[in-house]
Parts: structure tokens; sequence; C-alpha cells
């Protein structure tokens, strides 16, 4: 889980087989009532880049 600055508090990346298991995922933490009360989902469909950027060029000297 990562702290964060400005619209949302944490982010917390979630691996699941399925959207099935991944919504029983959310609905057992949103009833154990750990504190959550809202949560946005953005679902990854397909890696685009395997790499890291390249941060020597992208660095100033």
């Amino acid at each position: 889980m990562l702290a964060l600055g400005g619209g949302y508090d944490y982010l917390i990346q979630i691996i699941t087989r399925d959207i099935v298991s991944y919504q029983t995922f959310m609905e057992t933490v949103l009833e154990q009532r750990v504190g959550v009360s809202r949560y946005f989902s953005y679902i990854v469909t397909k890696s685009v880049k395997n790499t890291p950027p390249p941060f020597d060029s992208l660095l100033p000297n």
C-alpha cells in the first residue's frame, strides 16, 4: 500500500484470478469495516510496457 498526495489517500494493488474474485475480496473488506468508506477500481486490461523508463535521459545532468 502506498500513501499518496493529491485526490486519493492510498493505492493498493490487488491481483486476483478474475473479476468475481476481486469483487468478493472487496465485499469482504467493506464488510469488515476496516475504515474503507469508498473505493475506486482501475482494471488492467493489458501490459503496454515491461521495462522501466529511461531515467538517465529524463533527469537533468
